[in-house]
């Protein structure tokens, strides 16, 4: 009787793997759920920057400690257009160093002192740990977009960086 059960068992139709979306199938993860981040897309803030005055941005703030330390992750390049990335906000203007843990995607990341002037540019390589991609001077503001396109658009270290006053590091 257990054999024929077990044969029974063995011979039933079973369910065909599931297949992950391929990436054009992906939704936006401005509205689609990443269960492995905690702030989705959709709920954080946003604000437009604009950088030398010509360079227009819609970036999500990142004004807390654990937004901050969320940042990028587990993002995919098909979640974020060229014009959208985030800006990271501090109390005060420190020493600043990124790194790349769970960050699926190359970045391009701007460090801008308390003046909103841009100190520093670096691409980081996606999931890289071990590279230290450190400001070269303390900064108060930090920008990531996708990696190229401040070298595309031709932005670099010195220029000004405007969003509104009203956006501030609540802790």
């Amino acid at each position: 009787m257990l054999h024929a059960l077990l044969l029974l068992a063995l011979s039933a139709p079973q369910n065909p793997p599931v297949n992950p979306p391929k990436p054009e199938q992906t939704a936006d993860a401005r509205t689609r759920n990443i269960p492995e981040r905690i702030f989705q897309l959709a709920d954080l803030q946003t604000t437009t920057v604009t950088i030398d005055g010509k360079h227009k941005f819609r970036l999500w703030v990142m004004d807390s400690f654990s937004k901050r330390q969320e940042g990028m992750m587990f993002l995919l390049n098909s979640d974020f257009k060229d014009d959208q990335g985030m800006l990271f906000v501090f109390m005060r203007a420190e020493p600043q160093r990124f790194w790349m843990k769970n960050t699926l995607v190359d970045l391009d990341i701007a460090y801008i002192g308390s003046d909103k002037t841009i100190n520093t540019i670096l691409t980081m390589k996606a999931l890289d740990t071990i590279t230290d991609y450190s400001a070269n001077r303390p900064s108060q503001y930090v920008i990531e977009v996708r990696a190229g396109l401040f070298g595309k658009l031709g932005i670099k270290q010195g220029m000004k960086v405007d969003f509104p006053a009203s956006i501030r590091a609540r802790d």
